[in-house]
């Protein structure tokens, strides 16, 4: 019997695996502060032999990983490996989490990177990879030199979530979603929920509408003159649109869509939220 235990930092992890597929599957017209960190997936976690479920708050319709065998873990002092073995049946990725204990950075070549005085010393940064013919049992981390960092993963499969439906009728949830791969959707047509998860500015968790942020971002641009004039004007000026509560109605803050900046210009940005430090 091999039960698996989940240890806090890799159920953490999980709760980041999303990072960065938050804004995948949007028409990226202007640069969105989206959810980010503060996005939380779902863990199913089966170990052989026995099950161990640990469920993280998601917003509806964001994917689930259910976690196959054993994590293997190793404290990385330069660039290494971890071996995870045969890839078990049903596992199309892996799930993994990486804590910094030194300065420095670290990068995987398919997931990318993180300098580890931005995530912060102690802190898990995670992410998930997917099976392919060039990425089986072996994950690659290559460590700048200096760098000392804990390495776990273990297989996963990604498992579609339904969004939530309110008292309105509107849908929502991830703005990640799992639109219909076999058919193209019109540029003003919403592939995702009504109400999108999303962060405020003043770090509170809650839903754009979908309709209010289109708008925002140029979705009624109907010719090329207003296209533009649009990109000689709007495009530049940064936007706030309301943060709802599911309910469609509550409003709780503001959400930044960040205009493009000119040349010479910063782009605006936002301090970080207490769960990002």
């Amino acid at each position: 019997m091999n039960d698996l235990e989940l240890d806090p930092t890799f159920s953490q992890a999980f709760r980041t695996a999303l990072v960065d597929e938050v804004a995948l599957g949007r028409r990226p017209r202007r640069r969105r502060i989206w959810l980010g960190a503060a996005f939380a997936g779902i863990l199913l976690a089966t170990g052989a032999g026995g099950v161990a479920t640990a469920t993280l708050m998601a917003p509806p319709g964001a994917p689930a990983y259910e976690q196959f065998g054993a994590k293997v873990t190793a404290t990385l002092t330069e660039t290494g490996t971890l071996d995870l073995g045969a890839p078990p049946a049903g596992a199309n990725s892996i799930s993994f989490t990486i804590v910094c204990h030194t300065e420095g950075s670290w990068s995987q070549e398919t997931y990318g990177g993180a300098d580890c005085s931005e995530v912060g010393i102690g802190t898990g940064r995670s992410g998930t990879i997917p099976l392919t013919l060039s990425q089986q049992s072996i994950v690659l981390f290559e460590l700048a030199p200096g760098t000392e960092v804990t390495a776990t993963a273990a297989y996963s499969k990604k498992i579609k979530t339904e969004f939530g439906v309110n008292a309105a009728g509107e849908t929502y949830g991830s703005g990640v979603g799992d639109p219909d791969s076999t058919r193209m959707y019109a540029m003003n047509e919403n592939p995702g929920p009504d109400l999108i998860a999303a962060r405020a500015t003043n770090c509170k968790t809650g839903y754009i509408r979908w309709e209010e942020e289109n708008e925002a971002t140029g979705g009624s641009i109907s010719s090329l003159e207003e296209a533009a004039e649009w990109m000689e004007g709007e495009v530049h000026i940064d936007k706030y649109i309301p943060v709802y509560e599911s309910d469609g109605k509550t409003v709780i803050g503001e959400f930044l869509i960040a205009g493009q900046p000119r040349p010479g210009e910063p782009l605006t940005g936002l301090p970080p939220c207490p769960s990002d430090e």
